[in-house]
């Protein structure tokens, strides 16, 4: 005849034993030229011992761990203009989870403020040596008569 204590330990193996709920990276957020947020999902796993987000721009990933309580994390010092792949893995009870893996780009710097920048300045200059003066009687800035 079982016992009902063997019946509570076996059941309570079995739940140490089964696999984290499958997680999925829900959003990526607040994409800036040099950081990301990625926010996931956890399923129903009551218990986590870890949580990895991995990312890569080449062929080398790199890992961050947050808080295994955590279900987002703003990785930063990303490259501008660069397409990033992620993807999440939790490990509970020694099992572990992995969600699919996302591409985002970050976001690239203006180019047109590097264009028009020098051209603004070297306007600014010229306007300046041309049509203003300070005025040796007033001591005030005074137009020029070319």
């Amino acid at each position: 005849m079982p016992n009902n204590n063997d019946h509570n330990i076996h059941t309570c193996e079995m739940h140490l034993c089964a696999d984290p709920e499958i997680v999925s990276i829900i959003n990526v957020a607040d994409i800036t030229q040099t950081s990301v947020r990625v926010s996931w999902s956890k399923g129903q796993t009551q218990v986590v011992s870890s949580i990895t987000v991995y990312y890569r721009a080449t062929t080398t990933w790199t890992s961050v761990s947050p808080s295994s309580h955590s279900t987002a994390y703003t990785v930063s010092t990303l490259q501008p203009g660069t397409q990033y792949y992620f993807y999440v893995k939790i490990v509970s009870y020694g099992k572990y989870s992995t969600s699919d893996t996302i591409t985002m780009t970050t976001g690239k710097f203006s180019q047109l403020l590097y264009v028009c920048l020098p051209i603004i300045i070297l306007h600014f200059f010229r306007f300046w040596f041309t049509y203003l003066n300070i005025c040796e009687n007033c001591n005030t800035f005074c137009k020029i008569n070319p």
